[in-house]
């Protein structure tokens, strides 16, 4: 299955960038209905529409992505993948647990590679790691 964008991205006047979900590219809430959805792209549509303003690329550009926003929201089925898929995106990431290497290293070892490892630390005197 093809993966469903998050957001799109905007080319301020400043020249920074920014990027918008769906429900902020419409201007509408995100528990919004499948009418007040369905209000907001005809109005948007009208807005935009290449017809209403010839020659003008940025407005040309707007309405095919509220053409393919449009194409998920009104697919319940994605509407509802996007949904989990914004919500996932949310989620706090967490932090990396404290690892101890040495006990990664004997795992790898001992499971992909000859079994040699023995764990334990590396000295001069009981090693030629160095040579």
């Amino acid at each position: 299955m093809k993966r469903i964008p998050l957001g799109v991205d905007f080319l301020k006047r400043d020249g920074t960038r920014t990027t918008k979900n769906f429900y902020e590219f419409l201007e509408i809430p995100e528990n919004a209905s499948a009418e007040d959805i369905k209000k907001a792209y005809r109005k948007k549509a009208f807005d935009w529409h290449p017809d209403r303003n010839p020659g003008d690329r940025m407005k040309e550009d707007c309405f095919k992505v509220l053409q393919n926003v449009y194409e998920i929201f009104k697919d319940p089925a994605k509407k509802q993948i996007y949904d989990a898929e914004l919500a996932r995106s949310r989620r706090p990431v967490p932090k990396d647990p404290d690892i101890d290497m040495e006990v990664l290293f004997e795992y790898v070892f001992r499971k992909w590679g000859t079994g040699s490892y023995t764990g334990g630390t590396t000295t001069a005197s009981n090693s030629n790691f160095w040579d």
